[in-house]
């Protein structure tokens, strides 16, 4: 199975300085997430993704202080490390992917609503106020 609109998405994240060298999350960081569950379609981050199937991996780069241009909505667990004075990278390895259920794309689009434009308040450090 491909990533496609309302997969169920799971991947393993590491953070680095430079596309090669993960320096600021070495070890694999889990994270899932239903894709197309914002408004506004998909993200930078999940065009990304996009037709990526178990076991590829890709790396986007984020610009300093701005993970939220590339993950909008989205909230990585290694969210915190990827404020930083100077461009890093996120490399990505696709480990699963599956058919999401009714209740996750429900509880997706309610995340994306709530850390969509203004939905926090600005007050969670997301970057979406």
């Amino acid at each position: 199975m491909k990533v496609d609109h309302l997969t169920r998405v799971q991947v393993d994240l590491t953070v680095g300085h430079q596309s090669d060298e993960m320096d600021l999350v070495s070890e694999p960081v889990a994270w899932s997430f239903v894709a197309g569950a914002g408004a506004d379609g998909l993200t930078p981050f999940e065009m990304a993704c996009f037709r990526k199937s178990p076991g590829d991996e890709f790396c986007v780069e984020i610009p300093a202080r701005q993970p939220h241009k590339v993950f909008e909505h989205l909230r990585p667990p290694v969210f915190r490390d990827l404020f930083d004075d100077r461009p890093i990278f996120v490399k990505t390895v696709v480990t699963r992917v599956a058919s999401a259920s009714s209740r996750e794309v429900v509880q997706a689009m309610a995340e994306a609503t709530h850390h969509g434009e203004g939905g926090c308040g600005g007050g969670c450090d997301c970057g979406c106020g």
